[in-house]
């Protein structure tokens, strides 16, 4: 099926795994690491995990949550002063309780409580990072602090040529919220927030952190944020949709934020610049930890409890609005499949994972003991409405087990 899609140009390339029951039963990489190039993919082709870094950070928060360094319901202003005193934006016929920020004619209201560490893992903080939900009217007044954060097009909102990554996050804390803390699921950048969070509560870099944490504890010599010199050729190249519909490449691995600009540090827990650099035997790793209650090769990396946790539907009353179909919930880091009604791929009630808008996305499912990988290496492939590996591939997997 992969070396179908490959021929066809619906796909550079893709590396998938299967592991059962602790054992890896298919593993292989087909097709090229640039299309253009004919560049053969590898086992070893690293993979751009954008979004996709977020439960590797989710399991980072957990490992300093079991050593003491923070509470979840700890509020985020006792590291992150910059997010005290939050205001909610309202919608524009609301007339009560307003105050006057400091962004005149955006009518808000004082937040009924702060936000916490919970609710950055579950992506419920209402962090106002989306243009897309504000009406024409509150564009300007709220568009320099968005272009302030650089997260962005400059060509939506002009960005600040010099501002560091911190800054960029901190400006969030200008923008009124969403929603209060808490109440709604919504995507938006608080994992770049919990980011500077355990940076600031531990005193080291998220690098650092990881590596020592969780990297080096599972054998993940492969993952990083940046390439080295020595690996920069692994780097598959992103490809896109071109304006005829067919692949193209994008960003060959010399012109690469991730190899050519490491000074700068863009290290983003919740994945833009391409987040976290990884191979799929490497994430295999992290992925088969998740499944075996916290444990790999006999070394406790998370409590069997804290994975539990991790992986439960915290979101019962919403719902994880960004797939085809209905019915998944959210834990740290990963969405949790609550049914399997309405559902067009087989599976299991508790299964869950997370994608990366680079092509990438995992899966774990604790009742069949079960981890899968599909890596591929175009941006935005789930969303393209033609796009359905991911889903046959998990359907023929299902279709194969005993």
């Amino acid at each position: 099926m992969m070396d179908s899609a490959v021929a066809e140009g619906s796909i550079p390339g893709a590396t998938t795994i299967v592991a059962r029951e602790g054992k890896i039963v298919y593993a292989r990489a087909t097709g090229y690491s640039d299309m253009e190039k004919k560049t053969p993919l590898s086992e070893d082709s690293l993979f751009r995990m954008y979004s996709q870094t977020k439960p590797v950070i989710a399991a980072l928060t957990m490992r300093l949550y079991e050593k003491g360094s923070l509470l979840l319901d700890s509020a985020i202003s006792e590291f992150l002063p910059e997010f005290s005193d939050l205001k909610v934006r309202l919608p524009d016929n609301s007339a009560a309780d307003l105050v006057r920020g400091a962004i005149a004619g955006v009518p808000q209201e004082v937040a009924f409580r702060e936000i916490t560490v919970r609710d950055l893992l579950t992506m419920t903080s209402g962090l106002s990072t989306s243009p897309q939900d504000v009406s024409a009217d509150q564009i300007y007044p709220l568009g320099k602090i968005w272009s302030a954060t650089g997260f962005y097009p400059p060509e939506m909102f002009p960005r600040e040529p010099h501002a560091s990554f911190h800054d960029s996050v901190l400006a969030i804390a200008a923008l009124p919220l969403a929603s209060h803390p808490g109440r709604k699921w919504r995507y938006g950048s608080d994992y770049d927030v919990l980011t500077l969070l355990l940076e600031r509560i531990t005193g080291s870099s998220i690098d650092e952190l990881l590596k020592q944490e969780l990297l080096a504890p599972l054998g993940m010599e492969s993952t990083s944020f940046y390439c080295s010199e020595s690996n920069v050729d692994d780097l598959t190249s992103e490809h896109a949709w071109g304006p005829e519909g067919d692949l193209i490449v994008a960003t060959p691995p010399q012109s690469a934020e991730k190899a050519s600009f490491p000074e700068q540090k863009r290290m983003s827990g919740n994945g833009i610049y391409g987040g976290l650099l990884s191979t799929a035997g490497d994430y295999l790793k992290f992925a088969q930890m998740l499944l075996d209650n916290g444990i790999w090769e006999d070394q406790q990396i998370l409590g069997r409890k804290t994975v539990e946790l991790m992986s439960a539907d915290h979101i019962p009353n919403d719902e994880v609005n960004l797939y085809r179909t209905p019915g998944y919930g959210f834990g740290f880091g990963v969405s949790v499949r609550r049914t399997l009604a309405g559902a067009h791929t087989p599976g299991s009630i508790g299964e869950f994972g997370w994608g990366g808008a680079g092509g990438t996305s995992f899966m774990v499912d604790p009742k069949e003991k079960l981890v899968t990988l599909f890596f591929t290496h175009v941006f935005g492939y789930q969303f393209h409405p033609l796009a359905d590996l991911y889903e046959q591939f998990q359907s023929r997997v299902y279709q194969a087990m005993l």
